[in-house]
């Protein structure tokens, strides 16, 4: 059984998929420790026949051996793949952050929505702490800003994962085009305090009334009180020091420059 599992290395090692089908065929275990190693260099490889292989007899990819090659899967875009691993069970762990940085920087929204859904949360950090939506390229963050966001949401995220997509957007001065209201409205959804005030003891509605667009920001304010799924309540509601409050702040004060450059 030993030798086996050595050969099934050396035979991934090498690229010979016809020796690994070959001792797959003859009841090499790959479900021992050793085969956690082997599914973690069939992705480093990129051998993706070979990873399919090993994931029809079942090879553990509850480990880092998994995690690899979910990270391998999307940044080769092979979705299929990707797919298959997260329904084999890859486990998301908070400090496994490569493939939803991989899916980011690839601008893969495929991949971003999947893994989302899957309880990839994005407050993680990468290897210099530093959070995931802080480390993305200027040009990706508006398309997968959204993305993240609309995404957290659906899957009803912890509220400090959605309150870091919130504050991160609002900082960024991130805005949907054809919704320019929509993160605001979602605040309001997710219990932010509408009646917060900042520093100088100012609300966010008295912010958009001094800038001339109360009205946009109060249609906005009726919408996420209404939605079906909203969850604002006074007793719920958080600080006004709380991130989800900054960020409600942050964003009537980015809004306007950006809906005057769209009618500009």
């Amino acid at each position: 059984r030993a030798n086996g599992q050595v050969a099934l290395g050396w035979a991934v090692d090498k690229g010979n998929k016809e020796l690994l089908r070959l001792l797959l065929q003859k009841g090499v275990d790959v479900k021992a420790q050793n085969g956690e190693r082997v599914l973690k260099w069939a992705a480093d490889t990129g051998a993706m026949d070979m990873l399919q292989l090993l994931l029809d007899k079942d090879v553990n990819v509850k480990g880092d051996g998994g995690a690899r090659a979910l990270w391998r899967a999307v940044k080769d875009k092979k979705t299929d793949m990707m797919h298959l691993l997260l329904k084999k069970g890859v486990k998301l762990k908070p400090e496994n952050t490569e493939a939803l940085l991989c899916a980011v920087h690839n601008e893969d929204e495929t991949a971003i929505k999947a893994l989302v859904n899957a309880g990839a949360k994005i407050t993680h950090q990468d290897e210099s702490n530093s959070p995931l939506l802080y480390v993305m390229q200027p040009h990706v963050r508006k398309r997968v800003l959204e993305c993240l966001l609309e995404n957290t949401a659906k899957r009803d995220a912890d509220k400090e994962d959605l309150s870091e997509a919130l504050y991160r957007a609002s900082s960024y001065g991130y805005k949907v085009k054809n919704e320019k209201w929509k993160l605001v409205e979602q605040l309001v959804c997710k219990g932010v305090d509408i009646d917060i005030t900042d520093k100088d003891g100012i609300t966010p509605r008295e912010q958009a009334d001094r800038n001339g667009y109360v009205l946009e920001y109060n249609e906005a304010i009726r919408r996420g009180l209404e939605s079906s799924k909203c969850e604002a309540s006074p007793l719920k509601a958080p600080g006004p020091d709380s991130i989800p409050n900054k960020a409600l702040q942050l964003v009537t004060t980015w809004i306007k420059p950006h809906l005057a450059a769209l009618f500009n």
